[in-house]
Formats: C-alpha cells, sequence, structure tokens
C-alpha cells in the first residue's frame, strides 16, 4: 500500500434508505464525498471545545540611553 492510502480515513457506509428524500445533486455529493448525512453543531455539547488562549498584549518598556543621569557609561538601569 501507498502512504497517501493508510493515511485515510475510512468512510462511512451510505446505503440507499439514507438517499431517499434527497435531490439527485446531494445524493450524488454524498457518495463522492463520503457524508453520511448533514448536521449542525449549534446548541450541542462538543469535546474539547473549551481549550482556548488570551494573547495578551504586555506593554512596551523602553530604556533610554543616551541623556541619563549620571552619565552615559554605566550599567543600564533594571527593567522589571
Amino acid at each position: 500500500e501507498s502512504k497517501g492510502k493508510a493515511a485515510l480515513p475510512d468512510r462511512p457506509k451510505i446505503d440507499e434508505a439514507q438517499l431517499e428524500g434527497m435531490t439527485e445533486e446531494d445524493a450524488d455529493m454524498m457518495r463522492t464525498m463520503g457524508f453520511a448525512g448533514f448536521d449542525s453543531t449549534k446548541g450541542k455539547q462538543v469535546d474539547n471545545n473549551n481549550i482556548y488562549v488570551a494573547k495578551l498584549q504586555q506593554k512596551r518598556r523602553y530604556r533610554q540611553y543616551m541623556n541619563r543621569r549620571g552619565g552615559f557609561n554605566r550599567p543600564l538601569d533594571f527593567i522589571a
């Protein structure tokens, strides 16, 4: 077997009972793409949906290199 075929997941089996009452376009799309049905997750509990991160912008801290009190030939002030 080639590597590409091993990585593909198994497609769900679609029988003709599922295709009843659908338009021919929808039935063809389900056959070619392997969808067993169309559904929405609105209002439903979804596993691992509570994983989130907030990216907070930190305020930049600047150091003054020139024109410092005490002259420029000394260590820079500590920034915490």
